[in-house]
């Protein structure tokens, strides 16, 4: 474990090309044959652009890595078989789109794309692109229909466009004019668990004229919504899906457990109703296709290749099918075919080969997004201004317990749970200068919000680092005043939704500077309601 500060991967890895141009240990023949633009690059590389070559010390000055381990880990990789895996963290950082960038470059030196167990790959850890897969056809997903309403925005600028109406933005290289939204739609999403900046998000969400959700439980989302659909859980309702997120060699049948409770309807027959509704017998026939929902399943199903194993009548009551995983693809190396034949195997690059330059990024002449991998400086690192005021670096993986915000209302929570608040994981040497014990309720904050978690003191966290997992039910002490705390430990109440670049507009929730104190004694801890069920009227 090398404990680099949180979002200056790209540093770290501009001192290894660094080192491994200069100590020529580069694979000059792959980057000749595979690659597009390396000559470009070099002069940022070296700091003849910049007067800022990119040396093993500045490497080590911004990422806090000795220029020694920086330099060992280079000469490591090129020495042996070496894969570089790539994570959506990174991504999720403020420039977030370089570390991608850059890890491919570094590879790309190294030289071992396309052999075993070199090269690099991203999404490893689930569903991991460009993998090996059965060859079988799964069932495919519906259609959504064409949207009379061409509008679209990324999804990290929710906030934004709600607040901001006709404000343009940049945007894949071209200029986005941000919609005016008078009312949201919400079904098959926490929208108040994942956008970024609660604070910022509700605002937006009181100017709104409606808020319609679909929900089984009582979600924050479903507290701020106007209208609220009782949809069923996946417990109550018959559907088909597919297995094996890398392979994809099972199509599942989920066969309802026990019947839907109340008024609940599912996903689907909300809309037909809708439908219906709205547009009467034609409209809903067009939504329905003429299809009732077990149709629907067992056309999806015959669309697969599953049929040639087993009838839908026996899939349905076997419970699934699985496909056989042919030998070729156990032996199935990434980017191997390219290695192979770089011409009758072209990437899906400006040049058919890997792009470590790219003329097209550079004619956008964006500020923060150049056209070869480049380090910027985030807004808020350890390394800068702001630090003095909030002097931890606050990064919101995903639960170990939870899926996202799933199963926070239910007694998995008891689990890991510390006073019935999302764990903080500090480093024990910055929990004994704070004087904060494990176990007890402490406060996190910055100017964008406050939230109350429980202490997790532990040697397995960076110093100047602080975790808390993403999911936690939102849950303000007080509604009626601004920016409220959260009770529950939301870490959204202190994530940015600045976005990652004006290139891809993407969510940056892991670059966040926080401070962290102990509650003084007087301090009263109201008790939590996040997942409190509400009073009914009539009930």
């Amino acid at each position: 474990w090398i404990p680099i500060r949180p979002n200056t991967d790209v540093a770290l890895m501009l001192g290894m090309m660094h080192h491994l141009y200069t100590s020529d240990q580069y694979d000059k023949a792959f980057i000749a044959k595979y690659t597009d633009g390396f000559d470009k690059f070099l002069p940022y590389l070296l700091g003849e652009s910049d007067k800022v070559p990119k040396t093993l010390e500045w490497a080590s000055q911004i990422t806090g890595v000795s220029a020694e381990k920086i330099k060992e880990l280079a000469d490591l990789f090129v020495s042996k078989r070496t894969f570089l895996a790539g994570n959506w963290a990174m991504q999720r950082a403020q420039h977030g789109e370089q570390p991608d960038w850059a890890l491919i470059v570094l590879a790309s030196m190294i030289g071992q794309v396309g052999l075993s167990g070199g090269g690099f790959g991203f999404s490893m850890h689930y569903g991991g692109n460009a993998q090996a897969g059965s060859g079988a056809r799964i069932v495919p997903m519906i259609s959504q229909g064409n949207n009379a309403v061409k509008s679209a925005i990324p999804a990290s600028r929710v906030s934004e466009a709600i607040l901001n109406p006709d404000k343009e933005i940049d945007f894949m290289g071209k200029k986005l004019k941000l919609p005016k939204i008078k009312m949201i739609y919400n079904c098959g999403a926490n929208l108040l668990g994942h956008e970024a900046d609660t604070n910022e998000l509700i605002r937006a969400l009181r100017t709104l004229d409606c808020v319609i959700v679909h929900e089984p439980w009582w979600t924050p989302t479903a507290k701020f919504a106007d209208i609220i659909f009782a949809s069923t859980s996946t417990m109550e309702r018959d559907d088909i899906t597919f297995g094996g997120s890398y392979s994809k060699n099972v199509i599942y049948a989920m066969r309802k457990v026990v019947e839907s409770v109340y008024e609940s309807k599912d996903d689907y027959e909300i809309f037909r109703q809708l439908a219906l509704r709205v547009g009467g017998n034609e409209t809903e026939q067009r939504f329905t296709e003429s299809k009732s929902y077990m149709e629907w399943i067992k056309g999806l199903y015959e669309k697969s290749d599953g049929p040639t194993l087993k009838s839908f009548d026996q899939f349905w009551r076997d419970g699934f099918v699985e496909f056989e995983i042919p030998e070729n693809a156990r032996k199935f190396v990434r980017h191997a075919k390219f290695r192979q034949d770089p011409i009758n195997n072209k990437l899906d690059t400006e040049s058919g080969k890997i792009q470590i330059f790219s003329q097209k990024c550079a004619d956008f002449k964006l500020a923060d997004f150049k056209g070869h991998p480049t380090w910027f400086e985030p807004a808020e690192w350890l390394g800068s201004k702001m630090a003095e005021t909030y002097p931890f670096h606050l990064i919101s993986p995903h639960p170990k317990y939870r899926v996202n915000s799933q199963l926070d209302n239910t007694w998995v929570r008891n689990a890991y749970k510390i006073q019935g608040r999302e764990p903080v994981m500090i480093n024990e040497l910055d929990a004994n200068k704070l004087g904060i014990r494990h176990g007890e309720i402490v406060e996190v904050f910055n100017a964008r919000g406050r939230l109350l978690a429980g202490a997790f003191v532990t040697k397995n966290i960076r110093q100047g680092v602080l975790s808390i997992q993403e999911g936690a039910w939102y849950d303000p002490e007080d509604v009626n005043t601004r920016n409220p705390r959260c009770n529950a430990g939301s870490v959204n109440t202190l994530t940015s939704s600045r976005p990652t670049s004006s290139m891809t507009q993407a969510i940056s929730v892991n670059t966040t500077l926080v401070n962290i104190r102990r509650l003084r004694k007087y301090e009263l801890v109201k008790p939590y309601h996040s997942i409190s069920t509400p009073s009914i009227i009539g009930a």
